[in-house]
């Protein structure tokens, strides 16, 4: 799928989609999404205040996503060496704030 059609595919999302014009472009690579169930006493103590952890099968889970990141940009600039292609890894875990997930 192109940018288009994959933006056109709204119904799953919580929030809209920002107005206005695209100001970064980054593309994940090599990416693997891998998940435990952890005990909620040993995440709660992590979590801000006003956050509750979001359960699956009643147990709150992390999750370990490395990838390739590339290519960074920002629109505009062509893609820069040593920044624009990289490698990360994110740890994280699910969260709501009242009833809803608080990212925009």
């Amino acid at each position: 799928m192109n940018p288009k059609e994959i933006l056109s595919h709204t119904k799953h999302r919580p929030f809209p989609i920002p107005e206005g014009p695209w100001l970064m472009k980054q593309g994940w690579n090599d990416l693997l999404c891998a998940h435990w169930p952890v005990h909620t006493e040993d995440l709660l103590p992590l979590i801000p205040r006003g956050l509750e952890l979001e359960l699956w099968e009643g147990r709150p889970w992390i999750s370990l996503i490395p990838f390739r990141l590339s290519p960074l940009r920002v629109r505009g600039v062509p893609p820069l060496p040593f920044v624009s292609d990289f490698l990360e890894l994110n740890v994280r875990t699910y969260v709501t704030r009242n009833g809803h997930s608080p990212v925009k």
